[in-house]
């Protein structure tokens, strides 16, 4: 929650310089998902077929790619009151909470913003404000939709929006930019395609992420931008982080993972390497980051000022799959400097 505070505003700039300046008509065909009620398999083999349409709204089940993004709809829910297991939001008197899931692709060569402040939403032709979307940030195990997505990496999410009880259609149009009327991506739901509210969706539209070979990387590996030179000192896994009374225990299937890595500032100026430019990634999925109480072998996750050809150590923490295939650190600095990135395969552990 702390991280989106801050980078709020870089989100409602970013994603203009990103996908927000295209003004080119509409390219965008939809698929159905062969797939939707796989919830079992890890290892997918995914067939589409085109619907006979390249502007009308998408619904459950499919999915609309563009140049940039390949954005399916999953499923929806409706809610009267909505917890995350430590808070809980009730909907105002007259109306429930409609949330829809999806997974986003990016299909692009580059890393790419979706914006969550990028989008319509209308409900019996009626606009929906902003003020009526739910405020909880944990449903299904889902997070509000939004972020930066790396090239061919993937994101879960949803949106939920206070709509009245009686409502029989809501519309959900994802735009390039927040000052453009050019509408990306339409989906449709009707008050009849809802599930049930024990129903979770545990697989996917798209293929299974694959690491590019290219990328993976070994303890020592040294990784330079125009400001930061970057070297992964290690790599481990654990089943627990912190001691006794601070300790931290991840969920059941789940390990801690933790890169241990050291930056130089390598140019003439201080400079501030912002841990909140860090990605962690699983499987082609962002990680969850852990929050933990104390060092780890020594080292801290506090990163910030260093002067010129000083050198910072720290750590990184993510927690993700027992059965994880492959795991990314991703430095992406806003403006001016290139991205670093770290890649690793299980092999790799220490």
């Amino acid at each position: 929650m702390k991280s989106k505070l801050l980078l709020v505003i870089f989100e409602m700039t970013l994603g203009l310089s990103l996908v927000g300046c295209s003004t080119s008509p509409n390219s965008n065909f939809i698929t159905d998902n062969s797939n939707v009620e796989d919830v079992s398999s890890k290892t997918i083999s995914v067939e589409t077929s085109s619907v006979d349409t390249r502007s009308d709204y998408a619904t459950i089940g499919q999915t609309i790619t563009g140049d940039t993004f390949s954005i399916s709809l999953l499923y929806a829910k409706q809610y009267s009151s909505i917890t995350d297991g430590n808070i809980a939001e009730t909907s105002d008197e007259g109306k429930v909470y409609l949330a829809l899931f999806f997974e986003v692709k990016n299909i692009s060569s580059d890393s790419a913003n979706f914006n969550h402040y990028y989008n319509e939403s209308y409900v019996d032709d009626l606009s929906v404000s902003y003020d009526d979307l739910c405020p909880i940030d944990n449903i299904d195990g889902y997070s509000t939709l939004g972020g930066t997505i790396p090239s061919q990496h993937k994101l879960k999410g949803y949106f939920a929006f206070q709509v009245p009880t009686n409502w029989k259609e809501f519309e959900y149009l994802y735009k390039k930019g927040i000052w453009t009327t050019h509408k990306s991506a339409k989906f449709e739901v009707s008050c009849d395609d809802l599930s049930s509210n024990d129903y979770i969706y545990n697989g996917s539209p798209f293929e299974p992420y694959v690491l590019d070979s290219r990328k993976i990387t070994s303890i020592g590996t040294i990784e330079t931008n125009e400001g930061w030179t970057v070297k992964l000192m290690n790599v481990k896994q654990y089943d627990l982080l912190g001691s006794e009374y601070l300790e931290t225990t991840p969920s059941n299937g789940n390990v801690f993972v933790v890169f241990f890595i050291e930056v130089t500032n390598i140019t003439s100026d201080d400079e501030y390497f912002n841990s909140l430019y860090l990605g962690q990634y699983s499987n082609g999925y962002p990680a969850k980051e852990p929050y933990i109480y104390e060092d780890v072998e020594g080292y801290n996750a506090n990163f910030g000022s260093c002067a010129a050809g000083k050198k910072m150590q720290g750590y990184v923490a993510m927690e993700v799959s027992s059965s994880w295939s492959s795991i990314e650190l991703i430095y992406s600095p806003i403006l001016g400097m290139s991205d670093i990135e770290f890649a690793i395969i299980p092999t790799n552990l220490a």
